[in-house]
This record gives structure tokens, C-alpha cells and sequence, in this order.
């Protein structure tokens, strides 16, 4: 899954290893023609060659460049050039030297991590209940509109990693407190509690510990 780009910027083709060639679903090894690489880039990379130029001409010497080609079936592999110029080559022109490597899986995987976070934020924005979850080092991980609103909290407040001592210092806290006794599990670390807020709402809040020493809190 890795091939081998040597191009001279000046040229209008570059030299390809087989292994590229094999990547894309080709038969071949050696040049390549410029435009027949732009015929295969993803509209959105089309750029790729200018932004290349571009840094080269600038100074770069090295250069991290994540972009898409066309397979020979259609697909679109995802491809990451990390590459140098070669200082040692006697030529006129700048040579750049690169790997490529086929990262189709890992982008998929991390495309389907953000599908995955997306769907959980959502479907704890819908519950009915306020909810939160702080890590082990009190700050908060995520939260639903609702908690936001029980206690007075400004959105721009509402960021991952905010302590929760920062948090409260801004928040509504409740005119009251009653800690409940429901004989559950005190080995666990899990509490209950209800509390009135100045709307004069109460709220049944629930906290229980999770396994990476933290804890989620819903309000009912």
C-alpha cells in the first residue's frame, strides 16, 4: 500500500514505481504523464500540482499532502505524499522525491468514528432529561441543551475540556439541595439528590461513576 513519486518540477511527467501503478488498479511502471495524474484527482485536489509548486517556490523541502485519485474499478483511494526536495540533484529545476500511501481505510474508519460521535450527540440532545458527563479530571466531556438551560449557562461557555469549577462559577446554582437515601449501591460511588432551581422547577439528578473515573449526571 505505499508507492514512490520522482518528479522534476520542470517535467510534464513524473516517475512512478509499480507499486503506484498496482494502487490505482494499473499496469505500468515508469513515467507518467502530468495530465493523465490530473485526470484521476478528486475535483476537490484538482490543486494538488499548484499547492506543490507553490511551496517549492516558497522554500519548502518538505511536504505532507493528503489527496484522492480514481481506481481503475471508479472507487477513490485516499492517498498521503510525504515527500522532500532533493538537495543533492544537479538539475535546474527542484526534484522532489515523495511515499504515497494508501490511507482509504483509516480515512473510512475515521469518517465513520464522526458518524458514530454524531449520532450520539444527537440522540443526547433529544432525551428529555438534562444530561452531562465529566472525565476523571472534572472537566466536561459533553452536555444537552437542557443542562445548559437548568442552570443559566451561556453557550459559548459550553466547551470539551471546560473544568467544572469554571463551569459553576458561571452556572444557576439550585435553591435547594435534598440528598436522597434510596438504599442503592454506596460501594458504587453513585448518588441521588433533588434540587429546585429559582424558575421553581425541580429536578431528580442521578449521578453515577464510569469506568475511566469520571461520572454522568441526568436531571428528570
Amino acid at each position: 500500500r505505499c508507492g514512490l513519486w520522482d518528479w522534476s518540477l520542470s517535467a510534464s511527467a513524473l516517475i512512478w514505481s509499480e507499486s503506484m501503478y498496482r494502487m490505482l488498479g494499473l499496469e505500468g511502471r515508469g513515467h507518467l504523464p502530468r495530465a493523465e495524474i490530473l485526470s484521476r484527482l478528486h475535483a476537490d485536489d484538482a490543486d494538488l500540482f499548484e499547492r506543490i509548486e507553490r511551496d517549492a517556490r516558497t522554500g519548502h523541502c518538505q511536504f505532507d499532502n493528503l489527496f484522492r485519485m480514481q481506481h481503475e474499478n471508479g472507487a477513490w483511494v485516499w492517498l498521503r505524499m510525504r515527500a522532500v526536495i532533493d538537495a543533492a540533484a544537479e538539475t535546474e529545476s527542484p526534484r522532489l522525491l515523495g511515499i504515497v500511501m494508501d490511507v482509504t481505510h483509516e480515512r473510512h474508519a475515521e469518517e465513520e468514528v464522526h458518524r458514530a460521535d454524531a449520532r450520539l450527540r444527537d440522540a443526547i440532545e433529544s432525551i428529555s432529561e438534562a444530561f452531562v458527563v465529566w472525565d476523571e479530571n472534572n472537566r466536561l466531556v459533553m452536555c444537552n441543551s437542557k443542562y445548559r438551560d437548568f442552570h443559566g449557562l451561556a453557550s459559548e461557555l459550553i466547551r470539551r475540556g471546560v473544568n467544572y469549577k469554571v463551569l459553576m462559577a458561571n452556572a444557576h446554582e439550585p435553591r435547594v439541595v435534598i440528598e436522597i437515601d434510596r438504599g442503592s449501591e454506596p460501594e458504587s460511588g453513585a448518588r441521588a439528590y433533588e434540587a429546585q432551581f429559582h424558575d421553581g422547577r425541580w429536578l431528580l439528578i442521578s449521578e453515577r461513576p464510569t469506568n475511566d473515573g469520571g461520572y454522568v449526571s441526568v436531571g428528570t
